[in-house]
């Protein structure tokens, strides 16, 4: 068995984001945060550095599970959802510098990762899943320790904080000549169609062609 990286290549076109003028820094959280996204461990966070006044805002570009339970948190604000064109914008209208993958559970990738690290984001994670792989062999970005420690998550995220603005990698993922033979190991497909007007190879590589993840939603 053999492991291939994830057929994605979103090349970085953008600035790194540094740190706006200001005592505040300014955490982006990508995406929709839900329990598994680490929501509690965003609550927490953002209730502890309020609560003793550390120079902390998160914002979420996305949307989250409960909003009930941060509209009382004046040092969070949430966009709501956008469209995959948008993402890039919404990043630079909010004045983020850094991002934070509060995620409880391994990812297996995380388009969101790409996403900021396309945008000039500094990120900050766990330790685990695919998150942590990719930014340690990147280089580019800081782990800690999987914790529930909102004292240790926020100490994280202002040691981070004077790494915005360095320069992000030259791509975010991994890119393919040809996504059915460097990737699935399979025979290229002739374009030549059957009586159907099924392609060679039949169904099965139809569906292998269109796995191609060439604007992922996420």
């Amino acid at each position: 068995m053999e492991a291939q990286p994830h057929p994605e290549s979103t090349p970085v076109q953008r600035e790194p984001l540094a740190a706006p003028a200001g005592d505040r820094l300014r955490v982006a959280v990508i995406g929709a945060i839900g329990p598994h996204k680490g929501f509690e461990i965003l609550v927490s966070c953002a209730r502890y550095a309020w609560e003793r006044r550390i120079p902390i805002d998160f914002v979420v570009i996305g949307h989250v599970c409960r909003p009930q339970e941060v509209r009382g948190l004046p040092n969070v604000s949430v966009t709501g959802p956008y469209r995959e064109s948008e993402v890039f914008d919404r990043i630079r209208e909010q004045g983020v510098s850094i991002a934070f993958f509060p995620a409880v559970w391994p990812e297996t990738y995380s388009f969101t990762l790409s996403v900021a690290l396309a945008a000039g984001l500094f990120p900050v994670a766990f330790d685990i899943g695919a998150i942590a792989e990719r930014i340690r062999e990147t280089g580019y970005g800081h782990l800690l320790k999987f914790t529930r420690d909102p004292a240790e998550c926020v100490a994280a995220l202002l040691e981070a904080a004077p790494h915005a603005g360095q320069p992000p990698p030259a791509a975010a993922g991994a890119a393919y000549a040809s996504i059915l033979r460097d990737y699935y190991g399979s025979p290229a497909v002739s374009p030549s169609c059957g009586s159907q007007g099924t392609p060679a190879g039949g169904v099965n590589a139809n569906r292998a062609a269109a796995a191609n993840p060439e604007n992922p939603a996420s």
